[in-house]
């Protein structure tokens, strides 16, 4: 009945759709119960700690339907994002320059070595303070403190770095910054 209500006020909204109307939707709530459910239950049955199926009630506020549903997606996401970072460190950490461009998508990536984008930052004491912020469901910002060594000294720094996903390819880093905490 809400699904109905929808299509019809998105119709009377000026949608464009053709089938925006009674009759199609009918057919595709049919469709949804014949094709889509047997599937989701399917999924149900096997589902994992990385993949499983989120009930979500579509009988309120679109924009709270909407939201829960970005909610589901941004965690989702956030395991991939944070898993592409760790690799990232990992990488810096261990001066391997072939991980570091597969995960790194800079425009001068080709002449510019991993030294020159990250310095002599490559020995990793401690991580703290990390957050992770999507801006899109294909953009996310994470941010943290480190204490690197650098120079024989241990610097306390916030990096954050901008990920965008870039399709079969996965996460890639676009860009970085590093600023050096004081140290008091």
């Amino acid at each position: 009945k809400v699904l109905e209500e929808r299509i019809l006020l998105r119709a009377e909204q000026g949608s464009g759709r053709s089938d925006d109307n009674i009759k199609s939707a009918q057919k595709r709530f049919r469709t949804f119960e014949e094709m889509t459910v047997p599937v989701v239950e399917t999924l149900r049955k096997v589902s994992t700690s990385l993949l499983r199926v989120h009930d979500i009630d579509g009988n309120r506020k679109i924009d709270d339907v909407w939201n829960d549903t970005q909610t589901i997606f941004n965690n989702l996401f956030a395991n991939d994002v944070l898993t592409a970072n760790a690799n990232l460190l990992n990488a810096i950490q261990n001066n391997n320059e072939e991980q570091y461009r597969t995960l790194c998508s800079y425009t001068d990536k080709d002449t510019t070595t991993m030294k020159e984008h990250e310095g002599d930052a490559n020995t990793i004491i401690s991580i703290s303070n990390a957050t992770i912020e999507f801006q899109t469901g294909t953009k996310a910002v994470t941010s943290y403190d480190r204490i690197i060594m650098e120079n024989n000294n241990d610097t306390p720094v916030r990096e954050t770095r901008v990920w965008s996903h870039q399709g079969i390819q996965g996460w890639k880093c676009i860009h970085y910054y590093r600023k050096e905490l004081s140290s008091s």
